[in-house]
């Protein structure tokens, strides 16, 4: 898997890109073959301005055309890095369960047979 960290107009500090490498590696994988994820952190006034302007861009591509965008603006850089995190963990899971069901659904559909429930 391809893990980039980028920062604009900002210089960002070891510890945050440590923390960001650790959320990036306790991504749940649930076997969507996730290929690269792209995380882009930028103070969006630059850096005399304050206000919320800090965000976080993660970008994530995967296998069977896995391609989500996730956008967070706050005005603390690690709450917005924070909270894109926990809504990319949200869209994987939605994303692994339409999968399972599909699945699922179409092998009680051609007559295979699933473990969904015992034999009686």
């Amino acid at each position: 898997m391809i893990k980039q960290i980028v920062s604009r107009h900002m210089e960002l500090d070891q510890e945050l890109k440590t923390k960001v490498a650790h959320l990036i590696n306790r991504i749940p994988r649930y076997d969507l073959n996730i290929t690269s994820i792209r995380v882009i952190i930028e103070d969006v006034n630059g850096p005399n301005k304050g206000g919320i302007d800090m965000r976080c861009h993660l970008s994530v591509r995967g296998a069977h055309k896995l391609d989500i965008e996730i956008e967070e603006i706050d005005e603390n850089c690690w709450q917005a890095v924070s909270l894109a995190f926990q809504r990319l963990n949200l869209v994987l899971s939605k994303i692994h369960l339409q999968r399972r069901f599909m699945r699922t659904n179409t092998a009680s559909l051609t007559g295979q047979r699933t473990n969904r429930w015992p034999k009686h």
